[in-house]
C-alpha cells in the first residue's frame, strides 16, 4: 500500500474522486467533463 501512495502522490493524486490517465498524469477531485477531456487529450497526443 505504501508503494500505493507513494505512486499517486508522483502523479497529483490528492484526494477522492481521483482520475488516472496512463500513469502519468491525474486530477483529483469533482472534475468537469472538459477537464477529463483536457486529460484523456494530454495523454493521447504526443508531446
Amino acid at each position: 500500500m505504501f508503494r500505493d501512495e507513494q505512486e499517486a502522490a508522483r502523479i497529483g493524486v490528492s484526494g477522492v474522486p481521483a482520475f488516472v490517465a496512463d500513469r502519468n498524469a491525474a486530477l483529483s477531485g469533482v472534475q468537469s467533463a472538459e477537464s477529463l477531456q483536457k486529460l484523456i487529450q494530454h495523454v493521447r497526443l504526443p508531446e
